[in-house]
């Protein structure tokens, strides 16, 4: 017998079992491959620190850098930023640059965001535990 299985002997008849991978890979083919679920990617997302804070203030409108650190007392401004960066690049929130003096930046969400898609119970939980509108 090949090394990593075993004999197993159910009443009389032997079987032959499986290796924990061969078995897990049969288990779960069926189900969708975590970069393409989108309960998955979303939860991906939302699990950093600060992440589902920050989406809370933006649901409420537009905010800019100062507005959302005086919110979320206790982020650095360091953090924040990358948050907003991540979140960002995943299309979620959107950064609009105004060319004035001083420099006005502006944070808001997305329509991708701001809707349910096709997670739209993790959205509705979500907004039910943070008991935000909508």
């Amino acid at each position: 017998m090949p090394a990593g299985q075993a004999a197993l002997q159910l009443h009389g008849v032997k079987l032959r079992t499986m290796e924990p991978t061969t078995l897990t890979t049969t288990l779960h083919s069926d189900l969708p491959d975590n970069a393409t679920c989108p309960v998955a990617r979303t939860a991906r997302i939302i699990s950093g620190k600060w992440t589902i804070l920050i989406i809370r203030d933006l649901t409420a409108g537009v905010k800019r850098f100062n507005q959302l650190e005086r919110s979320l007392q206790g982020i650095s401004p360091k953090t924040l930023s990358e948050r907003l960066r991540s979140l960002e690049e995943e299309g979620i929130v959107l950064r609009q640059t105004f060319a004035e003096v001083p420099p006005r930046v502006e944070y808001s969400l997305t329509e991708k965001g701001a809707r349910p898609g096709r997670a739209g119970h993790m959205h509705a939980m979500l907004r039910q535990s943070l008991a935000l509108p909508g």
